[in-house]
């Protein structure tokens, strides 16, 4: 039960630096219309991003919308890895997009967006809404 708490607290912790960190850097804006950002690796970061979020939809919902029920795996063994080389590099493109805006600091303040935002989902109920 301890352990339990002591991860929520380490969640909420993790969810505020997350949003003290968006709000200081006024990071949307400075991605959307700041001209220093590097567009050719900020939009193939967001390609990346793109093929990351069609696997986790691809193996989250329509996999289990069509009744399969075999093991990731087993049914389609190259999903995992091809999503994972997607999020490792569009996270080191997203890096090299931003790199210009905030040098240095660029790894901190996207390593505690990252964080934060797992950590975030400490918060999303459960549902049972699917198989």
């Amino acid at each position: 039960k301890m352990e339990a708490i002591q991860n929520k607290i380490y969640a909420v912790l993790w969810t505020a630096a997350m949003i003290a960190v968006l709000y200081y850097t006024d990071f949307f804006r400075v991605c959307l219309t700041s001209s220093r950002v590097n567009r050719f690796w900020f939009n193939l970061s967001l390609i990346c991003w793109g093929v990351d979020g069609a696997a986790m939809i691809y193996l989250g919902f329509y996999l289990p919308f069509k009744g399969i029920t075999l093991e990731w795996n087993v049914y389609c063994p190259r999903v995992i890895p091809q999503a994972s080389a997607a999020m490792v590099l569009g996270s080191l493109f997203l890096m090299l997009g931003l790199w210009p805006v905030w040098g240095f600091l660029t790894p901190f303040i996207l390593g505690i967006t990252g964080i934060g935002f797992l950590m975030s989902l400490h918060f999303v109920p459960a549902c049972s809404c699917c198989p």
